[in-house]
């Protein structure tokens, strides 16, 4: 006679009379598993309809302690998924662009101070891609240094720019600097003749 056991995936699985015991023992059928013949109407629990082997299972003493029951297919694959691997920390890779920051706030702040402004653009980009990547990497400190010396650059560009508008307003107002190009530089006093 054919017989049929429900799987864990609802798939109807074909087997005959002479493997019924055995798939109980394997833990293939257990007492919840559902089974149907063509001499039932619905289908029951394995318990119900074959109990001689469950009983028999459940009254052998056993030599030590129980082995667990076989995993179905679904908790095979949730057994080694991913999700249980173990967490390794990876270093994220170094952002050019905080790289980048940096250098040119660097030179900015030793030696040209207009590529300054560069590691203050550069660096804002690269300190908001880190902060938005959520994990802790080196990018962030990268482009705050670039940050911080491209400001320093700016602003010593600034002081320079306005050290020299002032002094370039001062030589106008005393009149040494001619918009010709020609500069007064007649420095020595006038000495009067004495008679």
């Amino acid at each position: 006679m054919k017989w049929f056991y429900a799987d864990d995936s609802d798939q109807q699985q074909e087997f005959s009379e002479e493997d019924f015991s055995s798939l109980v023992e394997g833990g293939t059928i257990q007492e919840k598993t559902l089974v149907w013949n063509e001499t039932m109407s619905d289908w029951e629990e394995a318990s119900r309809v074959k109990p001689e082997l469950f009983e028999v299972a459940s009254s052998q003493p056993s030599a030590g302690p129980a082995a667990p029951p076989a995993l179905s297919l679904s908790q095979e694959k949730r057994a080694i998924s991913p999700i249980n691997t173990p967490y390794t920390p990876t270093t994220p890779a170094t952002d050019p662009l905080a790289v980048i920051a940096l250098v040119c706030g660097i030179m900015g702040f030793l030696c040209f101070p207009l590529i300054g402004l560069g590691g203050v653009i550069c660096g804002h980009i690269a300190y908001n891609k880190a902060v938005k990547s959520g994990t802790p990497s080196p990018n962030k400190g990268l482009a705050l240094g670039g940050i911080i010396t491209g400001y320093i650059g700016v602003l010593i560009m600034v002081v320079v720019a306005i050290f020299y508008g002032f002094a370039f307003f001062m030589a106008f107002q005393e009149g040494s600097f001619d918009i010709d190009g020609d500069f007064d530089l007649d420095v020595s006093p006038e000495v009067e003749a004495v008679e």
